[in-house]
């Protein structure tokens, strides 16, 4: 299985047992980005992104920041609790990382 082929993209690791990662395009219908938990195998939140999320997310203390597909900018704790986002204007170019 190739995960990114399947619309799963690992952004951060959280901790020694978590990840963030982006789900969307083509897995399910609303795009999101979600704590989980790899040993249990399961999902510690869920955090609903206006499209895909395929870039790293950059870590700064206990804040990750990353893009979407549409040039929205997030900044989440590890928890998966919004700080803010914020619509970039125009294209929005590379990868943030």
């Amino acid at each position: 299985m190739d995960l990114a082929k399947d619309g799963v993209h690992i952004l951060a690791r959280l901790d020694d047992r978590s990840v963030m990662v982006g789900v969307g395009y083509g897995v399910v219908e609303d795009t999101r980005v979600v704590g989980f938990d790899v040993i249990t195998r399961g999902i510690l939140w869920t955090y609903e992104t206006r499209s895909a999320v395929r870039s790293p997310a950059v870590r700064l203390a206990d804040r990750f920041y990353f893009l979407d597909d549409e040039g929205t900018l997030y900044c989440l704790s590890g928890q998966g609790r919004a700080f803010w986002t914020r619509r970039l204007a125009g294209d929005p170019g590379p990868t943030l990382a």
